[in-house]
């Protein structure tokens, strides 16, 4: 919901255009793709990868697109208190990053520690065409790092 001014919430999706007022998403249905997960992975530090399940196949219009990434991450070493890395990557170019330090050091041995959440919301602007999105991600230190379990990445064509 957003407020429309008239002291009651309008229905519909909105967003923020770049002179920060809202704009209802209309017309067609929105082009949308998502993938989710909750399969544990974990990375080693001086590790690079792909994030597993966190790419998306996309053809869109000579548009703009949001993308949306979220995932609950376990620090995994006791000692260092490591940096894990997040960066969302359009057709092979890094174009948002975040860096999730978990500030507590948690110890989760038996699988009993805590996640914390991370997230990445980022607009870009795409050519017509098809397009990779994905979630790269990369541990510091030695030793391993830190674990996802719940993760999903969502794309939105904004205006088609």
């Amino acid at each position: 919901y957003y407020d429309n001014g008239e002291g009651f919430p309008a229905k519909g999706m909105y967003y923020c255009d770049e002179s920060g007022g809202w704009k209802k998403l209309g017309g067609a249905i929105p082009n949308v793709k998502s993938v989710s997960a909750t399969n544990k992975v974990c990375i080693n530090g001086g590790s690079t990868a792909d994030l597993p399940s966190m790419s998306i196949t996309m053809t869109t219009g000579n548009s703009e697109v949001l993308i949306f990434f979220s995932a609950e991450v376990a620090q995994g070493v006791v000692t260092d208190n490591q940096p894990i890395y997040f960066r969302l990557n359009i057709d092979g170019t890094d174009i948002a990053t975040t860096e999730r330090k978990v500030i507590d050091m948690v110890y989760w041995a038996d699988d009993s520690g805590a996640y914390f959440p991370t997230s990445i919301i980022h607009r870009a602007t795409v050519a017509e065409g098809s397009h990779a999105f994905k979630v790269i991600w990369q541990g510091e230190g030695g030793g391993q790092c830190g674990c996802v379990e719940e993760r999903e990445l969502i794309v939105v064509e904004l205006n088609q």
